[in-house]
């Protein structure tokens, strides 16, 4: 049987080895054992294939509203910054103007020592109803690099910053389509 998200998958206890029979319930034939069907598209890593999408004009970006800087400073090309202090909430939002394939994310850092140590992605149809597509643990550095296992077809993206040292500052924020 399948549900949304896993299986369900009945078990049912005919006998039990030993002296502890009363473990058995005569009432209770059958159990149902949930299996989380989660796949996690998101590795650490350059995109193997697409390209950095050049045009960034049409992109509107939002940021927490605990993060210091402008949302724009992100796809603006000068490396200005956009940062959180104090390990206030970090997360951005990016409407990419239309549907595209996307197969990953390059972000810059003020420096290696601002960069996030573990994200989340979420893509969203409309920008209101969010899907992770994965969480994944990344290296510090001054350029990072998330791929993705398998191509994602959407318009909007949230970059959560799940962990971190307690300054998050990116400068740029860049993604990979087909």
């Amino acid at each position: 049987m399948t549900t949304e998200g896993g299986y369900l998958l009945p078990v049912t206890i005919s006998s039990i080895e030993g002296n502890n029979l009363d473990a058995l319930s005569s009432n209770r034939g059958v159990v149902y054992v949930k299996i989380q069907n989660i796949h996690v598209n998101v590795e650490s890593g350059q995109p193997a294939e697409g390209t950095l999408i050049a045009d960034r004009s049409g992109w509107t970006v939002k940021v927490a509203p605990t993060t210091r800087g402008d949302a724009k400073n992100l796809i603006d090309g000068t490396n200005s910054d956009v940062a959180r202090d104090g390990g206030a909430e970090y997360w951005l939002t990016v409407d990419i103007g239309k549907v595209q394939t996307l197969t990953g994310i390059r972000n810059k850092c003020y420096a290696s020592s601002y960069s996030p140590t573990a994200v989340e992605v979420f893509t969203s149809s409309d920008g209101a109803k969010w899907k992770s597509i994965g969480a994944v643990t990344i290296s510090r550095s001054g350029t990072q690099y998330i791929k993705f296992s398998k191509a994602v077809e959407t318009r909007y993206l949230k970059y959560y910053v799940k962990q971190g040292p307690n300054t998050v500052s990116l400068t740029e924020f860049d993604l990979y389509a087909k």
